[in-house]
Formats: structure tokens, sequence, C-alpha cells
């Protein structure tokens, strides 16, 4: 099949710019010390006949989404005269963390696998300092509960299971009522699911129904798989940021994607290969698996009769 691909349009800070902070209220003004950044691009294409508009998370500061859930998570802890925190992580959220707890002058402990992304390890390294600890493992997150069972000091900012997580995402709903006012659907990585809970926290703030459509991958889909049967289970996956087996949010995602009529997709190494040739050669821009996670999704609700005139497909980054 020859696919046609043609290039709408690409442009930035399309709204009126604001601050991360404008947008939290609870959080006093001497914990805003963190300049995280906002507005990521919208870039609208036309594929195959097909309207699609990226949001392009790639741009945050830090490289991911994950600045905006990490920013919010630790300045309300700090406000709450919290100073001490660890974290397992498969890369991007411990990059987000390494900048945000250097900001506040906080400790960090992070418990990182011995088989990370060597691109985000040296991320990581080269945003520590002496009060940040990196603990390499096989087995990161049992490393990590140990480690908090001997020191119920520390805050585990582990975004499946702290009830700040979510809350930042709800920026990019904000930013998207704005950017993209048609948006009839979203397409998220997934991996714990707390992105998907806070982009829809955020529209129903905004009194809007969007349709939530979540990626996950054959070696991890522990929501997904309650929507999408079509896939083969795999024991590894390219997009190396989508580790979560367990998802304690799980239930909730379920319930908020069939509320949103929305749905979860398996995206095979395959599909990801195929469409990371695609994008990358459309967008001139080499795009992390991960990212492309939403882009499979899309392409995959297109191909089981899924018709949207705006859909959003949300690059988380790294």
């Amino acid at each position: 099949m020859i696919w046609i691909i043609t290039l709408l349009q690409v442009f930035y800070n399309k709204i009126t710019m604001r601050s991360y902070w404008d947008y939290f209220d609870d959080i006093e003004i001497k914990f805003k010390i963190l300049d995280l950044k906002v507005n990521t691009p919208i870039i609208e294409l036309k594929y195959e006949d097909e309207n699609l508009i990226i949001k392009d998370e790639n741009d945050n500061l830090n490289g991911s989404f994950k600045d905006r859930s990490i920013g919010y998570q630790m300045a309300r802890h700090i406000q709450q005269g919290e100073t001490r925190f660890a974290l397992s992580s498969s890369g991007n959220s411990a990059v987000s963390a390494c900048y945000i707890s250097r900001q506040y002058n906080v400790e960090l402990q992070l418990f990182l696998s011995e088989q990370i992304n060597s691109s985000k390890l040296n991320n990581i390294k080269e945003l520590s300092n002496s009060k940040i600890n990196i603990n390499l493992s096989n087995k990161p997150r049992s490393e990590l509960i140990k480690f908090l069972n001997n020191n119920p000091d520390f805050i585990n900012l582990r975004g499946s299971t702290d009830v700040y997580a979510p809350v930042g995402f709800k920026t990019i709903s904000y930013e998207l009522f704005e950017q993209v006012p048609e948006i009839d659907a979203i397409f998220i990585p997934c991996s714990s699911g707390t992105s998907s809970i806070g982009i829809n926290q955020g529209f129903q703030e905004l009194n809007i129904h969007v349709p939530i459509h979540i990626c996950q991958t054959e070696k991890i889909n522990s929501i997904s798989k309650y929507f999408d049967v079509d896939f083969e289970r795999k024991d590894t996956s390219l997009a190396d940021a989508i580790t979560d087996r367990v998802a304690h949010r799980k239930n909730s995602v379920v319930e908020i994607i069939k509320k949103s009529n929305g749905f979860g997709w398996v995206i095979s190494d395959t599909q990801l290969m195929e469409d990371k040739e695609i994008v990358n050669n459309l967008l001139h821009k080499d795009y992390s698996f991960n990212s492309l996670l939403a882009f499979s999704g899309w392409r995959k609700a297109v191909k089981k009769g899924y018709n949207y005139k705006y859909p959003v497909l949300l690059f988380s980054g790294l």
C-alpha cells in the first residue's frame, strides 16, 4: 500500500503564553520556583485523507511529559514540608526528578535498572549532584521497596501510587482546549495510566468530552488487554518507557476509557518499526518508539473503523 502524506502545517506556541504555575492556585508562590515549559508544539498533518494532530511533548524542558507530573508532585510535597524523595524509573521520570530535585535542593534516591537506556542514564548522571544518589539494580522496584521500609521518611514518587502524580498532566488538557478546540479524541502512550487519569480530569474540568485511547506494547499491556485482543505477547518491546506490569490505577483507567468511548491498543514492534520510518520521513525528526506508540495506536484505530476529524496524538517524549 502506498501511503501519501502531506504536511499541512507546523506551528509553535499558538496560544497565549502562560506559566505552568498559572494553573495551580494551590501551590504557594514561594514554591513556584521551577520555570517549566508550557504550550508544547502542535503539528497538524493530513495522512491519506485523514486529519491528525501531534502534540509534541519532546519539547518539554527535560524531553518528556514527565516534567508536568513531577513538577507539581514535588512542589506539593515540598510545600507540605517534605525534603526527601525516592523513585524507581525506567528513565524519563528520573531525568525530570533529577532536574527538579536540584532546583529545590532536596534529597533524591533513584533506583534504576542495570539495563536502562544508556543515553537516559547519561542525562541522569549529568543532572545529579551530591544530594542525588543513583542505585543500579536488576530489580530496582524491589530495591526501592526495601529502601522505603528502612527509610519511611522518604516520599515515594511512583506515579501509579502517589495521589498528586496525575495533577500536573491536566496542563496538557488545558493547553489542548485552546490549541485544538475541536479535539475529538486523544491517543496516549501508557504505562501506569497516571497521565491518562490526569488528562481526563482536565477535560472534565473544562466540561468537554474527549474519547481516551491508550497505547501499550505486546510486552506491557496490563490495561489495553481489556480492550484489544489482536496481539501476541512478547518478552521485549522497543518502547522501553512502558514498564508498569501492575498498573495500580488500572481499574480507574479502564473505567475512564469506557465512559469516554475510547479504547486501549496493543502495539507490536513490527508496527513501531514501520511507523518510525513513516513519521521520521514525514517530519524529518527521529522520534522515540515511546512517542510513536500514539501514532501506531491511531493507525490501528483507523483500520478498526474509528473515524475522528481532529484526533490528537500525544508524543510523550524520550
